[in-house]
This record gives structure tokens, sequence and C-alpha cells, in this order.
């Protein structure tokens, strides 16, 4: 499509930007000294990390504008959802037990191809305002409809586990998480961090969490956040 635009300046931008990337990361894993393996991968890690933590921030706006348009219209719950499209996609507010300090906003696609079609969206550390830098962080998360409730791993048997099965007694032992495990932990389940289980981005201290384990996942769940907002501000027009 570009080349057909002839929009050649925009491509050279882009390899020049690229090139100057591919130099900086060449010089770091040739540095000399001690410590200095992995410079260039260590490099490229941070870079990931402070820009996606930029464009994730972007959207703490469209958080909170979504959220009023659907408090103010009522859609608490996944029962009250609003749902556009060709009844393709539903988004709420979901509950939770301290609404002054976290706020969560759900959404499935109910066309979607994948399993884990729900996003949750987690504001919390809105109790500290003055302190917006060290206490808010912003999480996006995938969910399947059904947990996985086995619990535990199978494991070779032996006198320790005589059953072939071990279980760590804890939300590690949850390998799909659904809605539901959410909600009954009140929106704090498991590391809260990149090792979870449809895990998207964690966004603190200006920064996204460990961004080349989920690189791919985060610009589909903003755009999905974009389109909510698209269609809300068209409430009536858009509403199935």
């Amino acid at each position: 499509m570009i080349e057909k635009q002839g929009n050649w300046p925009f491509k050279n931008k882009c390899d020049e930007l690229g090139e100057l990337l591919y130099r900086e990361y060449i010089a770091e894993n040739n540095r000399e000294g001690e410590n200095s393996e992995g410079c260039g991968d260590l490099m490229l890690e941070w870079i990931k990390e402070y820009f996606w933590g930029k464009i994730v921030k972007d959207h703490i706006p469209t958080f909170h504008q979504i959220w009023d348009i659907l408090n103010e219209k009522g859609h608490i719950g996944e029962k009250n959802s609003y749902t556009y499209g060709d009844i393709d996609v539903s988004v709420w507010i979901e509950k939770v037990k301290d609404p002054t300090d976290q706020k969560v906003i759900a959404s499935t696609r109910h066309c979607s191809v994948a399993d884990d079609n729900t996003h949750l969206y987690i504001l919390s550390g809105l109790k500290f305002p003055e302190h917006t830098d060290m206490f808010l962080r912003f999480r996006c998360r995938t969910v399947w409809p059904r947990q996985n409730k086995k619990g535990g791993y199978r494991v070779a048997k032996s006198k320790k586990y005589p059953t072939g099965w071990f279980s760590w007694g804890d939300d590690r032992d949850i390998k799909i998480p659904s809605i539901k495990t959410y909600r009954t932990r009140d929106f704090h389940f498991s590391y809260k961090d990149c090792r979870d289980k449809g895990h998207v981005f964690t966004f603190h201290n200006n920064k996204c969490d460990h961004v080349h384990w989920h690189e791919n996942r985060i610009p589909h769940a903003l755009q999905i956040f974009r389109w909510h907002l698209d269609a809300l501000q068209e409430y009536e027009a858009n509403k199935c």
C-alpha cells in the first residue's frame, strides 16, 4: 500500500530508525569490559519497556472516558453490558471491593477466534493521586470462559508424589483463569505481572513490565480499547 501511494519518505524514515537501532544494538553487544555480555539485548528490552510504557500511559485518559460513560449509562456488571457492532462486542464495568482505589473495565469480542476473548483493563492505585507515578498500576489481561480447575501438575510417581500429581496450593495451580477467577480475587490474581496466564501488559512506574514476553498482544488490546471509546461516543447510533 505504501508503494502504491509512493510514500517513500515515510518508508525511508522507518528504515533509518531501524538502522540506527541496529547499530546501537551491535555496538552494545560488542562492548568491552566486565559484565558487558548481553547489553544489546538488555538495551532492546529497556527501550521497549519505556516505549510501550509511554503508549500505554497515553491510554489512561481513554480508560477514564470509557469508565465514565459506562458508569453514567448504568453498564455495571456483565448482564448490563453495552453491546455494539452487529452484536459483536460487549463492554461493561466490573464491581470491585474498593472503587475509590480500583476500577475495572471488561469487554468480550463474541466473534473472536481466540479462546481467551475477554479483556480485563484494571486500573489501581487511585487513592493516591498525589503519588500517581508511585502507586498507579494499569494492567490488561485476557481470560477464558471457564477456569481450569484441576489445580496441579502431573509428575513422575515417587515416594514424595505417590499419586503422580504435584500442587502448589495457590494461584500457580490455575493454568487457565476465567473472569470468575479474577472476580473472586478482586482482580488481584496470581503474580500480577508478566508471568500471569493471559498477560497483555502491566504498566507501573512509567514503564511496561517485561514487554518482550508478550509485546505482540499490546497493540491489539489498545486498539480494542480505542474502538470502545469510539462506539460509546456515538452511544445511541452504535447500541444494539
